[in-house]
């Protein structure tokens, strides 16, 4: 800033007339640009027109051996005033420049979208006015503008806002928003292997920031740093557990999203069917099955907790959501050729007897649906071909249950019970029907009441 005061030396009035001309037009040109503050002092100009003829007359008497003592001393004094302070004869005005407002400011973030890792999160940021860059800093050091970031820790939405700086020309604030996401699931979350017979172990990769992690089992929660292990569980038996991170800010908690996995304890040491609460299970070198398996030549499907459910997963999905006139449910799989009874109620099915049988050949194919048993009886004779008496045969234990479709034994001599005719199952040899073992054929006819549901696929 410049500065003008009043001098005391002894110059001519028309000087000092054009003195304050010159500093009365500069100021006035810089008022109208706006351009930096000239303080001066307002009540010397005026008194510049005032000074009169007798202070004219004074300094005209002052001898000129006076002058120059005068002159020398009031130098030395003029410069020492300059040092210490800017002048003492009148009030000092200073004119400041408008403020410009940064709220018309355009704004922008580095990044918008960030996951909470417990740590403070600051986007750089860029301040554009009118279509140039405004710099935090001018070239002297000074702040245009201040940065305040606010909730920038927590899962949620932060802001960040932009002040400016009045002692640098500028005003307002403006204000934009990120956002913090929450904690991210775990990963690479897994049972490990068979861990023992009475507990298991579950792991998961580290999230960053993380301060621990809650496992949940059975309706309860675990508070843990890097793993799980839960004891005094059955051997041979899967578990469920899930898994989400926290990460505690300020005294609050914030929980991720939980991930779920199963881990299984060790099957007890035989190997072969195992039976628990009604299910049937098969375990070989000591590892439950599940899937589809072939066991002494015969299909079976077990689901994903080990569960035996039938000859095939088809068979399974086929059955498990139908309803029954008892507490039987008999299904016919007429490619491998085996019977499944089971017994239960609509999505509780347990298959308890596996029956190889035969059905029809392919041109008298067993007709494939869902049927209900309507009619029995206790055997019927036919012929098998020729229509000779050597040709005759008994059917015994007919259980019918479409249209003249049975189950029913293999094929004796006539009224036989020991001589057969066509002894064979596993197969597609029969008209329709659905042969089965005298001993199997007598169970369906004893136990399979009308209304009993019968699926065959």
């Amino acid at each position: 800033m410049v500065y003008y005061y009043q001098s005391e030396n002894n110059a001519g009035e028309e000087v000092m007339k054009k003195v304050t001309s010159l500093i009365i037009a500069l100021f006035m040109a810089l008022a109208i640009f706006t351009i930096p503050v000239l303080p001066i002092y307002a009540d010397e100009i005026a008194n510049q027109s005032m000074i009169t003829d007798e202070a004219e007359s004074d300094r005209t008497k002052t001898s000129t051996g006076e002058k120059n003592s005068n002159l020398n001393g009031e130098a030395q004094n003029s410069n020492n005033e300059q040092n210490n302070d800017i002048g003492q004869g009148g009030e000092l005005i200073t004119m400041s420049k408008p403020l410009t407002n940064l709220s018309n400011a355009v704004v922008s973030l580095s990044e918008k979208n960030y996951v909470c890792n417990g740590s403070e999160r600051k986007p750089a940021v860029t301040v554009t006015l009118n279509g140039e860059i405004l710099p935090e800093l001018d070239e002297q050091g000074n702040e245009n503008y201040t940065v305040i970031y606010t909730n920038n820790v927590a899962p949620g939405t932060a802001k960040v806002t932009i002040a400016g700086n009045t002692d640098n020309g500028y005003t307002g604030e403006k204000v934009v928003a990120f956002t913090i996401q929450k904690v991210p699931k775990v990963t690479g979350l897994k049972g490990v292997p068979p861990y023992s017979q009475s507990k298991v172990k579950i792991t998961w990769r580290k999230v960053s920031g993380a301060t621990g992690y809650r496992v949940k089992y059975n309706g309860k929660y675990y508070y843990v740093k890097n793993y799980f292990i839960k004891v005094g569980l059955r051997n041979g038996t899967k578990y469920n557990f899930s898994v989400c991170p926290y990460i505690e800010i300020n005294g609050k908690t914030y929980y991720g999203d939980a991930v779920s996995c199963t881990a299984q304890t060790k099957a007890p040491k035989q190997n072969g069917w195992y039976s628990k609460n009604g299910n049937k299970y098969y375990y070989k070198n000591g590892i439950m099955q599940t899937g589809s398996k072939t066991i002494n030549g015969l299909s079976y499907y077990f689901d994903s907790n080990g569960v035996y459910r039938g000859a095939t997963s088809t068979m399974w999905s086929k059955i498990k959501n139908q309803r029954s006139g008892s507490k039987w449910l008999l299904c016919v799989d007429r490619t491998k050729n085996v019977t499944i009874v089971y017994q239960g109620s609509k999505g509780k099915w347990k298959p308890v007897k596996y029956w190889k049988c035969v059905t029809g050949r392919a041109k008298t194919r067993t007709p494939k649906g869902s049927f209900k048993v309507n009619l029995k009886k206790p055997n019927f004779s036919g012929y098998i071909d020729t229509r000779k008496n050597y040709d005759k045969y008994t059917a015994w234990y007919a259980t019918r249950f479409v249209g003249s479709v049975y189950f029913h034994s293999v094929l004796y001599k006539y009224m036989s019970k020991s001589q057969y005719v066509d002894k064979r199952l596993g197969g597609n040899y029969s008209h329709g029907c659905v042969r089965l073992s005298l001993t199997n054929a007598r169970w369906v006819y004893n136990n399979a009441k009308r209304g009993t549901r019968v699926v065959v696929y």
